[in-house]
C-alpha cells in the first residue's frame, strides 16, 4: 500500500499492533453493511461518505505442488504488474488433477491469486517466467 491514504492511516492508528492491519490481497466483503460482488462493493465505496465501515477477510493460502504434464497447468491467467489472477480453470491439466485429489478447502479456485512460484515472489514477471519454464512447481495461491 502507498505510504499515504486511508488504509495506511488505519494501519498506523489501529492495525499493526493489534494484527488488524489491512494487507495486500485482503478481500473486502462488506461496505457499510452491504454485501455483494466486487463491482457492487466498488460502487458503494465510490459513493460512501468520508468515513466508511469495511469488513475484510484475509484469504486462505493454498500451497500446491504439481508436475506440468502434457495438458499443462490448465490455468487461465490475468495479470498486471502487481498480481497474477486465476480467471479460468480447465477440466484437464495439473491443477485440475490437484483439485480432484484434495478437499475443497485445499483446492485452487477462479479468483485466486498466485503469491509465489517455487519461492519466487519478487515480481509478476519473475513468477510468470518460473511458471513457464519449470516442470515441477510449488505454487502458493490465495
Amino acid at each position: 500500500f502507498d505510504d499515504l491514504g486511508s488504509v495506511a492511516e488505519w494501519n498506523l492508528e489501529n492495525g499493526y499492533a493489534k494484527y488488524r492491519d489491512i494487507r495486500r490481497f485482503d478481500r473486502i466483503y462488506e461496505v457499510d453493511g452491504l454485501q455483494g460482488n466486487a463491482p457492487l462493493l466498488a460502487k458503494a465505496l465510490e459513493e460512501a461518505p468520508e468515513e466508511v465501515r469495511l469488513m475484510v477477510r484475509r484469504p486462505r493460502e493454498v500451497a500446491v505442488n504439481v508436475q506440468r504434464g502434457s495438458a499443462g497447468l490448465g490455468l487461465g491467467l490475468a495479470f498486471d504488474d502487481n498480481m497474477i489472477l486465476i480467471d479460468r480453470l480447465n477440466e484437464d491439466g495439473a491443477v485440475a488433477a490437484w483439485n480432484k485429489a484434495h478437499p475443497q478447502q485445499q483446492q485452487v479456485r477462479v479468483g485466486d491469486r498466485i503469491l509465489s512460484v517455487n519461492k519466487v515472489d519478487e515480481t509478476t514477471q519473475a513468477m510468470l517466467e518460473t511458471l513457464g519454464k519449470e516442470q515441477s512447481l510449488d505454487i502458493v495461491f490465495a
